[in-house]
């Protein structure tokens, strides 16, 4: 038989659904952003039409893979967005899986946040990047402060 959990479990739980359930939001927003990232950043004038590389003896188009990553980014991100939302119901529902993903969806975010500047310089858009990956980490990692609530019974 199992016991019903208590109005501060139910609480704790109906807060890291919204947390997570906003992160995934927000995580979609950014998977649907891949669809202007080739002209936000101009490639079609910027990128040389000359940028083909010999791998393994064929040629390969450079730009055409940096077109196929932003379409592999934007399905990532579509995807993990999706398992957002899946976690937040199981968040809402007591259920361990929904604190592994959104425990697995903060650890990526916290160790994506100091990536940025490994690549990019300290520009008020990358570091706008990076301070939009931390807060992605803590609104997936709030499940994380309540873990006592979401005990299968």
């Amino acid at each position: 038989m199992s016991a019903m959990p208590s109005s501060v479990e139910q609480t704790q739980r109906k807060r890291a659904q919204l947390a997570v359930t906003l992160a995934g939001v927000f995580y979609l927003g950014i998977a649907l952003s891949h669809f202007i990232v080739p002209w936000l950043f101009q490639w079609h004038a910027t990128l040389p039409a000359s940028a083909i590389a010999v791998v393994a003896g064929a040629p390969i188009d450079n730009i055409a893979f940096l077109y196929l990553f932003n379409a592999d980014l934007l399905l990532y991100e579509l995807m993990l967005s999706g398992l957002s939302f899946y976690a937040a119901r199981q968040l809402r529902d007591g259920k361990h899986n929904g604190l592994v993903l959104a425990g697995c969806l903060a650890v990526f975010f916290l160790l994506r946040t100091p990536l940025e500047f490994v690549y990019f310089p300290f520009t008020w858009p990358n570091i706008a990047q990076s301070v939009g990956s931390f807060v992605l980490a803590c609104a997936y990692g709030t499940a994380l402060l309540w873990r006592s609530a979401f005990q299968e019974r």
